[in-house]
């Protein structure tokens, strides 16, 4: 897969594409290809890199937490802008004379990857799909072509489940979101966490919002690296340091920033849990209106499944029994001739409803009773358990955390990720904000997102492994040997092997 992707090295078009560079830093060059042709393969053909004018870069999070409170942050899509020189309109969305006019129309691939001469080392960079092209008219004509990567594609994909998965780890369950997704660019699901949640479906929302439901439950990550391949790490990680950092490493005029204390610290803990049970036997649906049957196939009629006044998922459907699920009579009033016997049902299952199709062999008859009876997975109120720190909470004020998913079934469980939160959160942490120095190519392009970095920021007494949880790079023709990187580094949230917490850096008084 990883092959298919970046395993070429030869397409960085020609050394003057920058001009005779007289920089003493190391050469840098850039292949920028898209599958025009909308094969899903990349066959060679590079049109795009001599005309690279510039590029930004996007991808992560930028903050931790929800700004509300609400969790954890998920990543964005990771994003990617190109601006290339169009004099001859090639790259013209309304140029339908262009030989790559029907590609520019498409959502096609695009992979883009840098070479440091000085080394041979080649860098995957990005690879995703283009959702925009935006040309610009002017004293030079160009075109902006904004390629996002998988999780544009998740967050645009509706998933429901057929049936209700039952004792399954929520690691299976995200190889099985991004299987209903149709997902095809690859995926690296950690195996570490053998949780199992006793109930599992998917409700029908994008497949972004449904992973994310099962990783917020188990403090996991979830994003699409740099070569596209989609990629959940559990809290329980055996990934190690890629890189090291010291304050030589960064841009001076930068410096080292920091996020508010208020951004960062959570001092008021509650965690949501629901525990489900199964119901057998139990009315699951009944239609409320008398439909008149006409003989022959009808219209489907659509049944969702509710308990206790709310919507469920259901492990088994009796099949409809006439006379006990279903009555037809001569006339609304289920008076006259009873007509039951020539009424039959065509039945599709899914998680949370069926779709019945009846079928009258005899004459127009009036549906007088229809429902549906079977087991359903009920739901207990919502529980949460709670964490506070008063110390905390009156330097601070108070400062909330809420996690929330329906997949964290276990009260037990809930109060010891509360009891965890509280004690990792309540002081104040250090999230460190770099700019890398523009001529460390490998300080820039060889880290991936959420890879792990040894800072050593010694002057801030800040040490210690964190994440890059957010990344933004730029690069312009006009400085082609040099690459704007800013980092956002976040805390290593990973439990050892022994249970205990891996977070090291903290608020160093020399900070005030």
């Amino acid at each position: 897969m990883t092959n298919r992707r970046f395993g070429t090295a030869n397409k960085f078009g020609t050394s003057n594409q920058f001009g005779v560079s007289t920089a003493t830093s190391p050469r840098l060059k850039f292949a920028l290809e898209f599958d025009w042709d909308n094969n899903h393969e990349f066959d060679g053909f590079n049109d795009a890199t001599s005309r690279l004018l510039s590029w930004t870069q996007r991808r992560g999070r930028e903050f931790f937490f929800n700004s509300g409170g609400d969790g954890f942050q998920a990543v964005n899509e990771g994003e990617m802008t190109f601006t290339l020189k169009n004099t001859d309109r090639r790259f013209d969305p309304y140029y339908s004379a262009g030989s790559i006019f029907a590609g520019l129309q498409k959502n096609i691939l695009c992979r883009f990857m840098a070479l440091d001469e000085s080394t041979a080392t080649l860098y995957p960079e990005f690879f995703g799909y283009v959702t925009d092209v935006r040309p610009k008219y002017g004293g030079l004509d160009v075109t902006e072509i904004v390629v996002q990567d998988g999780v544009k594609k998740l967050k645009d994909k509706n998933i429901s489940s057929s049936s209700v998965y039952a004792g399954n780890q929520y690691d299976q369950q995200i190889v099985t979101a991004l299987s209903v997704a149709g997902w095809v660019d690859g995926y690296n699901v950690d195996e570490t966490l053998s949780d199992t949640m006793p109930y599992h479906w998917f409700n029908g929302s994008p497949a972004f919002n449904e992973l994310m439901a099962l990783v917020q439950a188990t403090f996991g990550l979830f994003f699409v690296d740099k070569q596209g391949i989609a990629v959940y790490k559990s809290r329980i990680s055996s990934d190690i340091s890629v890189m090291d950092l010291t304050e030589a490493d960064i841009e001076y005029d930068y410096g080292i920033q920091a996020p508010s204390p208020r951004e960062v610290v959570r001092n008021s803990i509650k965690v949501y849990a629901r525990a489900r049970s199964a119901q057998a036997g139990v009315e699951l649906w009944r239609l409320v209106d008398v439909p008149l049957l006409a003989g022959g196939t009808g219209s489907p009629i659509w049944a969702t499944y509710s308990y206790n006044g709310e919507e469920v998922p259901v492990t088994s459907v009796t099949e409809p029994v006439a006379s006990t699920d279903f009555t037809a009579h001569q006339n609304a009033d289920g008076s006259g001739t009873n007509y039951t016997a020539n009424i039959s049902w065509t039945r599709t299952g899914f998680a949370t409803s069926s779709k019945l199709v009846p079928t009258n062999s005899g004459p127009d008859a009036y549906l007088t009773l229809m429902k549906l009876r079977g087991t359903a997975i009920a739901a207990d109120q919502y529980t949460y358990a709670t964490a506070t720190d008063d110390e905390s909470i009156g330097v601070y004020g108070e400062r909330e955390l809420v996690i929330n998913s329906d997949w964290l079934q276990s009260f037990n469980t809930a109060q010891e990720q509360a009891d965890l939160l509280i004690d990792r959160f309540a002081s104040l942490r250090f999230f460190p904000r770099i700019k890398v120095k523009k001529s460390s190519l490998d300080k820039i392009f060889a880290p991936d997102l959420f890879d792990l970095v040894s800072v050593n920021f010694s002057t801030k007494g800040v040490t210690g492994e964190m994440r890059i949880g957010f990344m933004e790079k730029s690069w312009n023709s006009n400085s082609p040997d040099s690459v704007e990187c800013v980092y956002y580094f976040e805390p290593n949230l990973t439990i050892s092997s022994s249970g205990v917490w891996i977070f090291p850096v903290t608020l160093p008084a020399t900070l005030g």
